[in-house]
């Protein structure tokens, strides 16, 4: 009994090893602030006005279909980039498929202040979050804790009367 432990215990490290390894391939690195700041049009804090679910579409270059959001944006304030406050930006994601590992999307929801970093991207004349760490911590809550379900579905946040302070 005593000579299978160690072959065993040789077994399970190498199994270890491969499932870590594939693991980190899954995710890659995040990226510094600097370097998100250099590859970043736009760095500044927003305000969630709504999201929309503006359909399905397949995931890069599977048939497999994921849903795909755009959030109206309102300027707070600007570290970088050609915008100002109070100015409204589009920023564009897409759902990933949920075998895959990692937080490789970003999502806004409706209401919420939050610090983010974004880069323009001409074909689909909208913002995408710049690198999956690009969004940091809300600096105010979301009024919806979910986003739109349905194609066309939009979801408002619930203090549009208030002005950002």
């Amino acid at each position: 009994m005593r000579a299978l432990l160690p072959g065993a215990s040789v077994v399970a490290a190498v199994a270890g090893l491969a499932l870590g390894a594939s693991a980190a391939r899954a995710l890659p690195a995040p990226m510094s602030a600097e370097d998100l700041e250099k590859n970043s049009d736009v760095v500044a804090t927003v305000r969630v006005l709504a999201v929309v679910c503006t359909g399905q579409v397949p995931y890069g270059k599977t048939t497999e279909q994921t849903t795909t959001y755009q959030a109206w944006l309102q300027v707070v304030s600007v570290k970088k980039g050609d915008v100002k406050e109070n100015q409204t930006l589009l920023v564009a994601w897409q759902d990933v498929p949920k075998k895959l590992i990692g937080p490789w999307k970003v999502e806004y929801l409706p209401g919420e202040e939050v610090p983010t970093y974004l880069k323009w991207n001409a074909e689909q004349k909208a913002y995408h979050t710049t690198w999956w760490n690009a969004k940091g911590k809300p600096t105010k809550p979301a009024t919806a804790d979910k986003l739109p379900e349905k194609d066309g579905q939009v979801i408002i946040a619930k203090d549009l009367g208030e002005a950002p302070k």
